[in-house]
């Protein structure tokens, strides 16, 4: 089976790799890139291919809304989580703008059935 191609849009490299360290840990073969501004991510959605994106809410000159947008327009149907902060960074609406789920980094433990259930739908 190939690995899951990931996309993190984040500006911490801390937090991406306790995302895949958790991930693999899960079980999960893995191929990950990770973006922060724009145009990495619209590069890396017509380069990587990847199966799913995981972002951030805040980046640097860049919002994880703006990385939905970019994501709806360009790549439909991919499922997209957001991987929050806090729950003050976490607008719930974003569900209702095309966002698959919305995981708080401190619940960070249930990312692997987050993603095999996003990857599922």
């Amino acid at each position: 089976m190939a690995p899951v191609r990931i996309l993190f849009v984040d500006d911490s490299e801390d937090d991406v790799f306790i995302a895949t360290h958790r991930l693999r840990k899960a079980g999960f073969d893995l191929d990950t890139r990770t973006v922060v501004f724009e145009h990495e991510l619209r590069e890396a959605i017509s380069t990587f291919h990847p199966d799913i994106v995981v972002s951030d809410m805040s980046l640097p000159g860049f919002s994880g809304l703006e990385a939905l947008d970019v994501v709806r327009s360009t790549a439909p149907t991919m499922p997209f989580v957001f991987l929050c902060g806090g729950a003050e960074r976490c607008e719930q609406d974003v569900l209702t703008r095309g966002a698959y789920a919305i995981l708080d980094k401190d619940h960070a433990e249930s990312l692997p059935s987050l993603i095999s259930e996003a990857l599922a739908s």
